[in-house]
């Protein structure tokens, strides 16, 4: 009888510690694929040019070709164009240690971009994955110069971001200068400001 309460006892506690530890993984990461075709003004000059951003997940001149392994341990998440056909890709992400991802762009059979990244998880926080193949990053024309065009990691000029990557296409790929396969982090906390201060 004794072993029973003890085992009963014991399931409770382990049911409570699951419970416990699923409340607290509250973070959140969104992933989502840029796949309108737009156009928009580039260089950052006032000569009038424009580019057409070519995204269309079934363009293989677009993002037909993209590939995506992410997680915070292995093995990791891959997702390829057709995962977002629908939009995007959402789920749970762990309070602490790190996530990390590899990307790459392939056309034509070979890989035309391609590049990884890492950044630290937090609770709370709603990340957003943005993936853009454009001349700077997504959301973030205002304040991107050509100065910026050749860090690999730029620096943000928009709400909530918190990270640029920036992965050049081969020139014979690109379907213009300075185009490049983008991911662009953002950081949404509940308790900090995020808009009007």
């Amino acid at each position: 009888m004794r072993s029973k309460a003890t085992l009963i006892a014991t399931m409770c506690v382990a049911v409570h510690a699951c419970s416990n530890s699923l409340e607290t993984q509250d973070a959140t990461l969104l992933i989502q694929v840029n796949a309108r075709e737009q156009r928009l003004p580039w260089p950052p000059d006032d000569s009038g040019r424009e580019v057409t951003l070519v995204n269309a997940l079934d363009d293989p001149r677009g993002l037909a070709g993209f590939v995506l392994e992410i997680g915070s341990v292995d093995p990791r998440m891959t997702f390829t164009a057709p995962d977002f056909a629908d939009g995007v890709r959402e789920f749970r992400v762990p309070d602490s240690g790190e996530m990390r991802f590899a990307a790459r762009l392939v056309q034509d059979d070979r890989v035309v971009a391609e590049g990884s990244g890492v950044w630290t998880l937090e609770p709370n926080v709603e990340w957003r994955l943005r993936v853009n193949r454009a001349p700077f990053p997504p959301d973030q024309p205002l304040g991107f110069t050509l100065n910026d065009i050749n860090k690999r990691n730029p620096p943000c000029g928009w709400w909530w971001c918190w990270r640029n990557w920036r992965f050049p296409i081969t020139d014979d790929a690109a379907n213009y200068e300075y185009e490049a396969l983008w991911l662009s982090l953002h950081r949404i906390h509940p308790d900090e400001c995020v808009d009007v201060c």
